[in-house]
């Protein structure tokens, strides 16, 4: 594998890393939704007439676009399949040798001299 190789592999690893880290996020802010009928006053003041739910996070209230999850379960199903996929690929490009790993063997980083950090 070359030099170029390697650093595609690192950067679908850290791209997948980020991916997991957004997506699961992006559900447990889904999952704090309440739909609008449960909305205080001042909330229904705020949030858009079309919003079909919302979060309250520190007094701030915010539309959440989806609904709630138990309203659109083919989205919550797609969104925790990308979360499980993107964290699978994260660990398979480590386990595998792939990724930030085989860069740290391709460039000769100090830390890939036969010692763990840490260690």
């Amino acid at each position: 594998m070359g030099k170029y190789t390697a650093i595609l592999w690192a950067l679908l690893q850290v791209a997948s890393g980020l991916a997991a880290f957004w997506v699961g996020r992006r559900i447990a802010l889904w999952a704090m939704a309440d739909p609008v009928a449960k909305a205080p006053a001042e909330a229904l003041a705020i949030l858009p007439a079309q919003c079909p739910a919302f979060r309250a996070t520190h007094g701030t209230y915010f539309c959440e676009p989806l609904g709630v999850t138990s309203s659109q379960p083919v989205w919550l199903l797609a969104a925790i399949g990308v979360l499980v996929f993107s964290i699978a690929l994260t660990i398979y490009l480590d386990a595998s040798g792939r990724g930030l790993s085989s860069l740290s063997r391709k460039f000769n980083f100090p830390w890939h001299q036969g010692s763990r950090l840490g260690a």
